[in-house]
Order: C-alpha cells, then structure tokens, then sequence
C-alpha cells in the first residue's frame, strides 16, 4: 500500500456504524455506502448502479441465492427508490425471477444481474477505528462507476444549489 490513493482512510468509530442500518460516508471525494449487518462491515459505492438512488438509506435484507449446488445467503441492501437488491458481499444486483403464466405464480427463484455495484475493502481495527480502502481497480467496470465521475458530482452540486 505505498500508493497513496490504496492506503486505508479512516471513516469513524466503529460505534458509528450501528447493525442494519447505513452511513453516507465521503472517501478521499468518493461517496460510500458503509454497512453493518450480523457484525461484518460492508462498503459499496452510494449511489445505485441503477438510477443513483441512497443506497445508504435502504434497508437490508437476506437472499438465498443457488451457487454451485448451494444456497448461499446474501445479505442485501434494497435501494429505496426502486427496490433493486444489491449484495453486500459481491455487488451483484439480486432478483427474483417467477414466472407470472404458471400456477400459483410459478417457481420463484433468485438470480443475479452481475456485479453492478462497486465494493470497498473495509475493516475494523484493535483500537475500534473503521477504515476504507477504494477499490478503484479499472480491470472490472462497474455501473456504479458512473455516479462518481466528475460529471456526476458537478451535476448533483448544482442540483443541490437551486
């Protein structure tokens, strides 16, 4: 980590990070969502990959989803504006796909969009301090990506201003 864009940022106490529920936090200009669910931390970008909704403002939510001849639960925040369900762990968009001409709606199942949301390595230090290291690897693209670019953050400052 000699690079100073990979060093971690400290981003609180861990007391600020309460279970199930979001923190807005802002990372060397890069605004994140930070989750605490069943005592893991989780960082995602804060905006969602679909129309920019506060992540952080979702509520979470667990999804069982089949991966290689397992359930695996995800533990999910649903964004607020248009209930997309993002996997905290991965970033992968979540959802349930049933099929609406079957009887009784059909066999429901969950399924995966893909990684769509960018995750940041988080932790949680001896001292009780929580730091966030960007994942800002261009081998992956994620739609995420889009609402931190600078264009965005121009946009949503003079929205903010009237």
């Amino acid at each position: 980590m000699s690079d100073d864009s990979a060093a971690a940022v400290d981003v609180g106490a861990s007391s600020d990070f309460p279970e199930g529920k979001g923190c807005q936090v802002d990372v060397k200009g890069r605004p994140l969502s930070i989750f605490r669910k069943d005592g893991t931390l989780y960082a995602l970008d804060l905006h969602c990959y679909h129309m920019g909704g506060p992540l952080s403002m979702g509520d979470i939510e667990d999804l069982t989803l089949p991966e290689k001849g397992e359930s695996v639960v995800h533990p999910c925040v649903v964004c607020p504006w248009h209930k997309y369900k993002i996997s905290l762990k991965t970033g992968e968009g979540i959802y349930v796909q049933s099929d609406p001409f079957a009887a009784g709606g059909g066999n429901k199942q969950v399924k995966s969009r893909g990684r769509k949301q960018r995750t940041h390595p988080i932790l949680e230090d001896s001292d009780g301090r929580v730091k966030v290291q960007l994942n800002l690897s261009t081998d992956t693209k994620f739609e995420s990506d889009y609402y931190a670019t600078e264009e965005m953050k121009e946009l949503l400052a003079r929205q903010k201003k009237g």
